[in-house]
């Protein structure tokens, strides 16, 4: 006894005779086109023959009755001996004038406006018909216009063509009809399964496929289930390690990655010697309240991505954006070898930059600026919040300096404390401002102005 096919083998030949069945249908259509279109271009051919054989006769017609009689009579015979509509025309240096013709005055018009040249055939629309002109000379400035109308001589074959696209687009309807039927009825399973995987796609892997028997759609469906579980299971650690604080919303993709390979101590409260920079937009506050809201949008989407990727080229931690404010640390999580010189780095590229940003700007009227404030010390580094929204940060007297010194900042200027200057002293061009009051802390620090980086360090930046 012949065993019976699997399902898939009989859902695919169901649906290579559909795809056949439809390539015929097209196949065949093209080529009652292709006829149509050739008899067609074949009956043009011969209206243009017609008139150049009646064009010769009218020549020798008129050349046994000299001298030629140029008028509405003459030309009436001469339809009638031809069949065709007759006009005499003649070219002068003056204009086109029409002395004889069957054409009604708007159709004398026409010729008189598109007479084609002598021994030449063309196209012309007279009343919204077109004809098929013909011009023949008959003296040196008079020619016979023979015309036909072009709809009388292919209105048949016009025929012919609507009746074959009529078949032909029967035949591929017929054909999409029979293959949206016959694959509806053959891939059920299949289409299931399909829905099944849209439902995984958007989030849902508590979505199961029914397994019907042992074939091939069988296995495929059993396999499938055993995909959803495994992708639930990694779903479950995808939320584990969101757990630990979403780090990629504060770190680059490598420092997240690293930190999540440490776990929970990654983020544990400790103590660590960092760099500390925080730098804004001077004059943001009157432009925001002067400013429509677009605009103060506009200023800092570009500043953001701006300033933003500086950060992580640096090998900084971006602990906040708060508007046009940021802060930025350097050697917690990850150590860093010469924080201070990174951080200085960091924020005169910045400070570059957003001038080139804030060019526009100020030549609108708006007083814009940069400023920043670096220091380095001890801080108390963790993660701050709750589960489902989490922080890093650090706390500490080296963050209040920093933000201090970002206050006192005019536009331009990089402010640094004597620690950090001593750290890169022998890498920078600064001023000494001398002993500020910096308010929180109780007697002057000495603070620096970095005005640009020494020659070397920079050509060795700009290599890097």
């Amino acid at each position: 006894m012949k065993s019976e096919e699997p399902v898939h083998v009989r859902s695919f030949k169901s649906r290579l005779a559909v795809v056949v069945l439809g390539l015929v249908a097209v196949v065949q259509a093209a080529s009652f086109a292709a006829v149509a279109l050739s008899v067609r271009a074949s009956a043009r051919a011969k209206i243009d023959e017609e008139l150049r054989v009646a064009s010769a006769l009218l020549v020798r017609r008129l050349e046994t009755r000299r001298p030629l009689a140029l008028d509405d009579r003459a030309a009436a015979e001469l339809r009638l001996a031809t069949g065709l509509h007759v006009s005499f025309v003649r070219r002068q240096s003056a204009g086109v004038t029409v002395h004889g013709s069957t054409l009604d005055a708007t159709g004398r018009d026409t010729v008189a406006r598109h007479v084609p040249d002598a021994g030449t055939t063309g196209v012309i629309e007279v009343a919204g018909v077109d004809h098929v002109v013909r011009a023949t000379r008959l003296t040196g400035d008079v020619v016979a216009v023979l015309q036909r109308p072009l709809v009388d001589a292919l209105q048949p074959w016009d025929n012919v063509l609507a009746v074959l696209l009529a078949i032909a687009a029967a035949g591929v309807l017929l054909a999409i009809g029979a293959a949206g039927v016959l694959a509806r009825r053959v891939s059920r399973p299949v289409l299931a399964l399909e829905q099944a995987a849209t439902r995984v796609a958007a989030g849902d892997l508590d979505t199961r496929v029914e397994v019907h028997g042992r074939d091939a759609l069988g296995t495929l469906a059993a396999a499938f289930n055993e995909m959803v579980a495994s992708l639930r299971e990694r779903d479950r650690l995808r939320r584990e390690l969101e757990r630990l604080g979403k780090l990629e919303r504060f770190f680059s993709p490598r420092l997240a990655e690293l930190l999540s390979r440490a776990g929970e101590s990654g983020l544990a409260p400790h103590r660590e010697n960092i760099t500390v920079v925080f730098c804004d937009l001077h004059g943001f506050t009157a432009f925001a309240e002067t400013a429509e809201p677009e605009e103060v949008m506009r200023l800092l989407g570009a500043y953001h991505e701006t300033v933003g990727p500086l950060v992580f080229e640096h090998g900084g931690t971006l602990e906040r954006f708060t508007g046009d404010g940021l802060m930025v640390i350097f050697n917690d999580p990850v150590p860093c070898p010469d924080p201070a010189a990174q951080a200085v780095r960091m924020a005169i590229e910045m400070r570059d930059a957003v001038e080139t940003l804030l060019e526009p700007w100020r030549r609108r009227g708006h007083a814009l600026g940069f400023g920043a404030g670096i220091a380095t010390g001890y801080a108390t580094l963790g993660r701050i919040g709750f589960d489902g929204r989490l922080d890093y940060t650090a706390i500490g007297d080296v963050t209040s300096l920093s933000a201090r010194l970002c206050q006192a900042a005019r536009d331009g200027q990089i402010l640094v404390s004597q620690r950090v200057y001593a750290e890169v002293e022998t890498l920078v061009h600064a001023v000494a401002l001398g002993a500020s009051a910096i308010h929180g802390f109780g007697k002057p620090l000495t603070v620096f102005n970095v005005v640009a980086l020494r020659r070397a360090d920079y050509d060795a930046a700009r290599a890097g």
